[in-house]
């Protein structure tokens, strides 16, 4: 999309009552995201705006000096992917977790933590960084079904857990690699999950996720 079409977009999604967007990746890289952050308050009248960021430092400095008013961390939890993208191991993995979610904790209003691969993560290994985030005090946890492979049942199950054994806001991240992250999006919610996230028409990575008209329609 261009600079125009994605202010056009928040805009629209402002008008049509969504109440956080996430309009980027806070990342050096990327020379057109001031002027987008800038233009979707003014213009668009974004008054929740996200960023997405990874766990370095570079990219946290740059998403603070934009003052999202959520700025969404991430990290990879399952083993391979731990392995492929970071070439680290669970303990560097916990410790890069807490030194990240501490450095941005004051200095924004709502800070999340997203959890990549979490549906085939080692479930302890999921509630050890679960810990480690609400011991920083992380306002959500946003569970990624990043390569689309939950039910509607075993999300479901995984959000009744996190909600019985810790006191944070559950997001949930769905993708449509074999046609259910709507249903996954809906059973997580009907479970207690606070937010889900959504594209428009379910635009986005790879086979999609889920998509805003049919969430919006339940």
């Amino acid at each position: 999309f261009t600079l125009e079409q994605k202010v056009a977009l928040a805009r629209y999604l402002g008008q049509i009552g969504i109440e956080e967007v996430e309009v980027g990746i806070a990342s050096p890289l990327d020379r057109e995201l001031p002027s987008l952050v800038a233009r979707c308050r003014g213009e668009a009248g974004v008054s929740r705006l996200g960023l997405w960021c990874r766990c370095r430092e570079e990219d946290i400095a740059c998403g603070l000096r934009l003052a999202p008013e959520v700025l969404s961390l991430s990290v990879p939890v399952s083993d391979l992917h731990i392995a492929a993208k970071l070439g680290l191991g669970r303990a560097a993995v916990a410790e890069t977790v807490a030194r990240s979610l501490a450095k941005a904790r004051a200095a924004v209003e709502y800070l999340s933590l997203g959890l990549e691969d979490a549906t085939r993560a080692e479930p302890g290994f999921l509630r050890e960084i679960v810990a480690v985030a609400c011991e920083t005090g992380v306002d959500r946890i946003r569970i990624a079904d990043t390569v689309g492979v939950a039910t509607p049942g075993s999300i479901a199950a995984l959000v009744r857990e996190l909600r019985s054994n810790f006191a944070v806001e559950i997001g949930v991240h769905m993708h449509n690699d074999f046609g259910m992250a709507t249903a996954n999006a809906l059973a997580a919610l009907e479970a207690g999950a606070h937010w889900a996230d959504v594209t428009v028409l379910g635009l986005g990575e790879r086979a999609g996720n889920s998509r805003l008209e049919e969430v919006a329609g339940y």
